[in-house]
């Protein structure tokens, strides 16, 4: 908000305490707020959250412009309080939550002045089933409250009369059916907690390539990362031994991602698909459960793939779809470098394809002789100074080439 006030998108910020401030500009300002918060993308869920629960009387006129842009008519509660909590993610301060849920209570009873007969009786409910959903989906709560108590609990809340059953027993089921999100997800992250988020990294499970019984375990732990555009992980299970050296591959050698436990490498260790998998035959969490399929991605290098199992079917959803955006801007680069180097003159073009093939692709080959960069290279030709470097290395006559080392002054 300060950006957007130095920046002018926003009015210089005024204060209620201020003396001779037109309080329709209050207002306007406080609209213009509420209006930012709902249009936004990339906006962090969790600040959002923050900001709307903050104390003051400019941020009261926020929050009740913000909420006034729900038209909750002819709504189930449930549905009503789901859609409003869904865009932002509850605060962790009691008082904070406390605004926000009386600000949404006489929101809805506004609305639907015919469900209850005052606003407290939405504000109470609301706070029933805060609580009813972490009690249905926390692993930390094993002993669930079933329906009966449910209803029992809330009995008497709208001034001393009882709720309808009906109300209130369609509620309990709708929240054990579908969790309402109160925490961060991944995937809401803003841009700047997202970087974050990646450089800190997840630990995972790596699967070897190896034969069955070739190692004394057919997986370990790794701690992977993203570190710039590259790719860092690190060998877990070693610590406390000689050192283990970090190892890094650009992103861009990833060329398709595969989520769920589909791979040749996944199959030989005896992780079958969800529907057919035993917990005997995959490597199970501290608690002893069969990971969700989603757990399992695969990421396709050079023929080959690096095959890992997420702690969580979330983590592995995250980490599926951040990869599957690296291969699609990957594709896009690519394609967009062949256009570039198309609308150049020809010696400008061969100039800048030279330097591709002996820079980037050559000396990397075993890595770059599949990718899209390469492709697009080929079918513009091959320049002349290097190409009999390149079919040296295509037909296997380098000592190195096929390694992906460095090729020898004398491969020309």
């Amino acid at each position: 908000l300060k950006f957007m006030r130095a920046r002018k998108l926003l009015e210089p910020e005024l204060a209620p305490s201020n003396e001779g401030v037109d309080p329709s500009l209050l207002e306007d300002d406080a609209r213009a707020i509420a209006t930012f918060l709902h249009h936004s993308k990339g906006l962090s869920k969790r600040v959002i959250g923050d900001f709307l629960g903050e104390p003051g009387e400019h941020a009261n006129q926020v929050r009740l412009f913000y909420t006034r842009a729900y038209d909750f008519e002819g709504m189930p509660f449930v549905d009503a309080l789901r859609a409003y909590l869904t865009p932002f993610r509850l605060p962790g301060e009691a008082q904070k939550i406390d605004r926000i849920m009386n600000c949404y209570s006489a929101r809805y009873h506004e609305a639907n002045p015919a469900v209850f007969s005052c606003e407290d009786t939405a504000y109470v409910l609301a706070f029933s089933l805060i609580m009813l959903n972490t009690d249905q989906h926390s692993t930390n709560v094993t002993r669930k409250m079933t329906e009966v108590e449910f209803i029992r609990n809330n009995r008497g809340i709208d001034r001393g009369q009882n709720v309808q059953e009906h109300i209130l027993s369609a509620a309990y089921h709708d929240i054990r059916r579908t969790e309402i999100k109160t925490t961060t997800e991944f995937d809401e992250l803003s841009q700047h907690e997202l970087i974050s988020w990646l450089a800190h990294g997840s630990v995972f499970i790596k699967f070897t390539h190896g034969r069955v019984g070739a190692f004394k375990t057919p997986h370990h732990e790794i701690k992977l990362w993203i570190s710039a555009d590259k790719l860092c992980y690190r060998n877990l299970s070693k610590r406390g031994k000689a050192a283990v050296p970090e190892k890094q591959l650009p992103l861009s050698f990833i060329t398709e991602v595969i989520v769920g436990a589909k791979s040749s490498v996944f199959r030989r260790h005896g992780v079958a698909r969800q529907s057919t998998q035993d917990s005997s035959s995959v490597a199970q969490g501290e608690t002893g459960e069969v990971p969700s399929d989603r757990a399992y991605i695969s990421l396709v290098m050079n023929q080959r793939t690096l095959d890992l199992q997420a702690g969580t079917p979330e983590l592995g959803d995250f980490w599926g779809r951040y990869f599957k955006q690296v291969v699609e801007r990957s594709r896009l680069e690519a394609t967009a470098r062949g256009l570039a180097l198309r609308a150049q003159p020809r010696e400008r073009l061969m100039e800048l394809a030279t330097k591709e093939w002996s820079t980037n692709i050559l000396p990397n080959w075993t890595e770059m002789r599949h990718a899209e960069q390469t492709r697009l290279l080929w079918w513009e030709g091959i320049p002349s100074s290097e190409r009999g470097r390149v079919w040296l290395c295509v037909l296997g006559e380098t000592e190195k080439g096929e390694k992906g080392g460095e090729l020898s002054a004398d491969a020309n």
